[in-house]
């Protein structure tokens, strides 16, 4: 039996007549993790963890030369000033709010004014209407098309890389090198 447990007691036991389960074996372990080594050296870890009991968490962490945030404790560590702390962490859970005023981006914090539309606490919202302010005004979206090839991508890949037992899978580069130029 092989790593996704979590994942046949589900289809065991949400026998759905409006959507058939093949009975073949999975791939894949109940958790999936997609580590991306970015040309410049970057890290991004992507967690696929849908199948197993827990509590909601898209276990968001942005991490940083100068200090971090961990969406689900709602904390911001910053280099000197968190230093002699960083083995007590647990007291300073929630301090986001502390530091919002400070480090928060005005666009954000225009959008908060204005009521924070649905989706992901308003992040769905923010990418919409800035893709159509871009539109509207003939300028490059933040988001273009070799972005979400690439983002896309990233499934498939993982897919496999699974099937080759783990081994690292090259993304393509959609631009042909175009990004470098393009993102400097």
């Amino acid at each position: 039996m092989f790593g996704w447990l979590g994942l046949r007691e589900y289809r065991n036991r949400e026998k759905d007549p409006h959507h058939v389960w093949p009975e073949s074996e999975y791939a894949q372990g109940d958790i999936v993790t997609t580590v991306i080594r970015c040309a410049r050296g970057e890290t991004i870890t992507i967690t696929l963890d849908t199948t197993l009991p827990r509590a909601y968490s898209r276990g968001f962490t942005v991490r940083g030369t100068k200090g971090m945030f961990m969406e689900d404790n709602h904390s911001i560590y910053i280099d000197g000033v968190h230093d002699e702390e960083h083995f007590n962490w647990q007291r300073h859970w929630g301090n986001v709010e502390r530091y919002r005023e400070q480090y928060d981006h005005s666009l954000w914090k225009k959008y908060s004014e204005e009521g924070i539309r649905e989706g992901h606490g308003g992040m769905d919202w923010l990418v919409f209407d800035d893709f159509f302010e871009c539109v509207k005004k003939g300028e490059q979206t933040p988001i273009n098309v070799y972005d979400m090839a690439s983002w896309m991508c990233i499934s498939v890949l993982s897919e496999e890389s699974i099937a080759m037992g783990g081994h690292p899978v090259a993304i393509p580069d959609f631009t042909n090198g175009r990004w470098i130029a393009a993102r400097n």
